[in-house]
């Protein structure tokens, strides 16, 4: 999983990621204390891959993004700027 961009988003970000074989990521953003404010599972194909993730509904702050697939997770962070 990359780092979003444009990082800080305002209204919209990007993360590219990639798996090794065709399957279902979760995708999570959590606010730095903790609160999960968006969860999706997603179907998805072996190789390079896009989530867009709409910002508008968030303050600006510091947040944390996470990505699972067969049982492990990554995490990263991004910040939103108004």
């Amino acid at each position: 999983m990359e780092q979003n961009i444009p990082n800080p988003a305002n209204t919209v970000t990007i993360i590219r990621y990639s798996i090794l074989e065709s399957d279902e990521i979760i995708f999570r953003i959590h606010s730095m204390n903790g609160k999960l404010l968006y969860n999706k599972t997603i179907q998805s194909v072996s190789g390079i891959n896009a989530i867009e993730i709409k910002t508008s509904g968030l303050p600006a702050g510091i947040y944390m993004y996470s990505m699972e697939y067969k049982g492990q997770r990554i995490v990263k962070r991004m910040s939103i700027k108004r």
